[in-house]
């Protein structure tokens, strides 16, 4: 079973207050469904979140990467 969950990691003292919380019930929800493995992505520029994830038992498992159709294309049409 996969479930999604988006969390929004910004260094405003009241979200930092009660992200544990939300990230406890996330996990208490995540299991109670059967699903025991969270995965998760943030941008490979924010070291904030990468140091807080890792923290928090997270291991990088991969890079996602992402182009709008358009550039693909010139970049394809640029090699022939």
């Amino acid at each position: 079973m996969l479930v999604w969950a988006i969390f929004t990691f910004c260094a405003v003292r009241a979200s930092v207050e009660i992200f544990p919380d939300l990230l406890r019930s996330l996990v208490a929800f995540a299991e109670s469904r059967g699903a025991y493995e969270l995965i998760l992505e943030y941008s490979a520029s924010n070291k904030e979140a990468k140091a807080a994830w890792t923290r928090l038992g997270f291991k990088t498992i991969g890079v996602r990467a992402a182009a709008f159709t358009n550039s693909v294309q010139e970049a394809l049409d640029s090699r022939s």
